[in-house]
């Protein structure tokens, strides 16, 4: 019943990784740990291959800008020195208000 809620949880949301810990501290069982992980894996996966989770749609309704789940093709291989700047500005480490 604990794996059922914990797949039915991850399809709705889609985390992996904080809901098994969630589950696992409710529950105090480690023996469920692993087919609640392999549940969980398994609902995500089935969910985005057939939409995007309820969260992320609703960003995209609100159009609020979300970032994408992938780097473009073209940014794929730039390195951070490649776009900052030289003249770095910096805050002393104690500061008064």
């Amino acid at each position: 019943m604990i794996v059922g809620a914990a797949a039915m949880l991850a399809g709705y949301t889609r985390q992996t990784y904080s809901l098994a810990i969630i589950m696992l501290e409710t529950t105090q069982s480690i023996n469920l740990f692993l087919p609640m992980i392999f549940a969980i894996v398994v609902s995500v996966s089935v969910g985005n291959y057939f939409n995007k989770s309820i969260y992320r749609q609703t960003c995209d309704l609100k159009q609020i800008p979300v970032l994408p789940d992938s780097v473009p093709f073209e940014n794929l291989f730039v390195r951070a020195e490649e776009i900052m700047t030289t003249q770095v500005q910096t805050v002393a480490q104690i500061s008064s208000v």
